[in-house]
C-alpha cells in the first residue's frame, strides 16, 4: 500500500491530473485498500483479487512455520515476515470494495481460479457501490493463462467508458 502510495504521488507530480490503479491478485487488494483511503484516486480496477486475504494467507502458510531467516514459507519461494499476518488483519476489503463508490470499480476474475475463489470476485462486487462492473472470464484460472488478450480488452473497454474522452474506431 506504501508503494501505491509512492507510485500515485509520482505520477500526479508528473502532471497526470486522474490515476486509476489495476492490481492483480495481492496487487489487486492492495489497490482497493490505498484507493479507500485516497479519494483522488480516480478508479480501481482488479484481476483475481482476492476479498479475505487473511484466510488466503492463513491457509498457505498452515502449519505456520517460521524458518531459520524468522520467515514464514508460503510456497513457490515466497517468504513474509510473521508480522505479515498481523497486517492482513487490519485490512477489510470488503469494506474497502464499498467505499470506491462514486469512482468506477472494475472487477475481473477467471472462473476456475484455484488460488483465488471466483466467490472471493462475487464478495467484492457485493460489498462495492456504484459504478461497479464484474467480469467472469469463463475457464480461466489465477493467472488467466492463455486469456490475456481478453482479460486486457475487457480493461480497455472499462478504461474507454469512464476514463478516455475519445473513442477508437472499430
Amino acid at each position: 500500500v506504501a508503494d501505491l502510495d509512492c507510485a500515485f504521488r509520482f505520477a500526479r507530480e508528473a502532471g497526470f491530473d486522474r490515476v486509476v490503479l489495476c492490481g492483480r491478485s495481492f496487487g489487486g487488494a492492495a489497490a482497493l485498500v490505498y484507493a479507500a483511503a485516497n479519494p483522488e484516486v480516480a478508479g480501481v480496477c482488479t484481476w483475481a483479487a482476492p476479498a479475505h486475504p487473511s484466510k488466503l494467507f492463513r491457509a498457505a502458510a498452515e502449519p505456520l512455520r517460521i524458518d531459520p531467516d524468522g520467515l514464514v514459507p508460503l510456497g513457490s519461494g515466497v517468504r513474509v515476515r510473521p508480522e505479515f499476518f498481523a497486517d492482513l488483519q487490519r485490512h477489510d476489503l470488503l469494506r474497502a470494495a464499498g467505499k470506491i463508490s462514486p469512482r468506477p470499480l472494475l472487477i475481473v476474475h477467471g472462473t476456475e481460479d484455484r488460488v483465488v475463489p471466483f466467490s472471493d470476485a462475487e464478495d467484492l462486487y457485493g460489498a462495492a457501490g456504484e459504478p461497479k462492473e464484474l467480469k467472469p472470464i469463463p475457464g480461466a484460472d489465477h493467472q488467466f493463462t492463455g486469456r490475456h488478450q481478453e482479460v486486457w480488452e475487457v480493461l480497455f473497454t472499462w478504461l474507454e467508458r469512464y476514463f478516455v474522452l475519445w473513442h477508437r474506431s472499430t
